[in-house]
């Protein structure tokens, strides 16, 4: 006569394991990629006068720091960023959102002083740009070749650099632009007239 086998026990369930593995993974990118704000460094910028102008700077309150244009920011890694003063821009017939009265165009350097390659990715890194207090549309103008790259990889030591047109109000106002290292990072601000 056969003995009677206990039941085998359901399955133990291995999901709020995954998920909470997920979690912490999570947790530890956040705070790795949101360690605080970067410097800002002064960069020679020639006056009418020939003498050298010095920027300052000051910190916004959400980790991040705010240069003026001319000026380079650096994040914590390495990774830094120069954003030229506005210059005036006549668009091409046949570019996009220049819905404004008038167009600027900066010009963007970045520099990979980190020690390890980045991804260089214009939906990332921006800019993005408000002027006197309104959204300032950038301007996308392929014959020209403004506002157009593509993603690339910056090897360490290297730069990168590249145009970008915004709309602008008819007056002169604060123009600030905004750059991000990745999703999560503090941002670098750049403000000046424009």
């Amino acid at each position: 006569m056969t003995q009677p086998q206990a039941p085998t026990p359901p399955p133990r369930c291995k999901w709020p394991f995954v998920v909470l593995g997920i979690l912490v993974l999570f947790i530890i990118l956040v705070l790795s990629t949101n360690g605080g704000g970067g410097t800002v460094t002064t960069l020679p910028v020639a006056t009418s006068t020939g003498a050298v102008a010095a920027g300052a700077s000051t910190d916004s309150g959400n980790g991040s720091q705010v240069a003026t244009f001319g000026q380079r920011f650096t994040w914590p890694d390495g990774l830094a960023v120069t954003a030229s003063k506005p210059q005036p821009f006549n668009p091409s017939s046949s570019a996009a959102d220049n819905t404004r009265g008038r167009a600027v165009l900066i010009t963007t350097t970045v520099t990979n002083g980190t020690t390890q390659p980045y991804m260089l990715n214009p939906f990332i890194i921006g800019p993005r740009a408000t002027q006197a207090g309104q959204e300032a549309p950038q301007i996308f103008d392929s014959a020209k070749n403004v506002s157009v790259f593509p993603a690339t990889t910056l090897l360490p030591g290297k730069s990168y650099t590249f145009k970008t047109a915004f709309s602008v109000g008819q007056a002169v106002g604060e123009l600030q632009l905004e750059y991000s290292e990745d999703t999560f990072g503090s941002p670098a601000i750049f403000t000046g007239q424009g």
